[in-house]
C-alpha cells in the first residue's frame, strides 16, 4: 500500500453515542463531510489538521465534530449560564455552549478515541483502511529495522 487512494475516502454519517448536557443517554449525528466542511477546516486549521488528530486535541477536535454535527442536534448544546468554583476557591459564572459545551461531555481516553473514531469515519476513512495504513506503516518499520 503506498498511501491513501482517494476512491477508499467515502464520508459518511456516523452515529456517536454519548451522554448530553441533560445528563441523558442519545446518538449525535457526525458528518458526512462535504466540500464546505473542507475549506473550513483548511481555513481554520490550517496546516496543522494533521497535528490535531495525531495529538488528539479534544478542543480542535470538539469544535470539528461540532462542525459537522447534524443541525438537529447541535441543539442539545445550546448556551447556557454555569455556577461553578475555580481553582481559588471563588463563586464564577460562566457561559458555555456549542462545542465548548459538547467537549465538557467527554473525558478519558475512551471517549476521546470514540469522538476521533467518528470523525475520521466521516471524513470516509473506515477502520479497515486505518488497519490496512497500521499494517503497511508497522511492516515499513520491521523492514527498516532489519537493515
Amino acid at each position: 500500500m503506498s498511501g491513501i487512494k482517494l476512491d477508499q475516502l467515502i464520508p459518511k454519517k456516523v452515529e456517536l453515542e454519548m451522554t448530553i448536557p441533560s445528563g441523558e443517554n442519545a446518538f449525535v449525528h457526525i458528518g458526512p463531510f462535504t466540500l464546505e466542511h473542507e475549506i473550513w477546516l483548511k481555513d481554520t486549521f490550517g496546516d496543522k489538521v494533521q497535528q490535531v488528530f495525531k495529538d488528539m486535541e479534544i478542543d480542535s477536535l470538539a469544535k470539528i465534530a461540532f462542525r459537522v454535527m447534524d443541525p438537529a442536534d447541535r441543539m442539545h448544546f445550546p448556551k447556557q449560564t454555569v455556577e461553578t468554583i475555580d481553582e481559588e476557591g471563588n463563586a464564577v459564572t460562566e457561559s458555555i455552549g456549542g462545542y465548548r459545551l459538547f467537549a465538557r461531555c467527554f473525558s478519558g481516553t475512551t471517549q476521546k478515541i470514540k469522538l476521533l473514531e467518528a470523525l475520521t469515519e466521516s471524513l470516509g476513512v473506515s477502520r479497515a483502511l486505518i488497519e490496512e495504513i497500521e499494517a503497511h506503516e508497522q511492516k515499513k518499520t520491521l523492514e527498516a529495522q532489519s537493515l
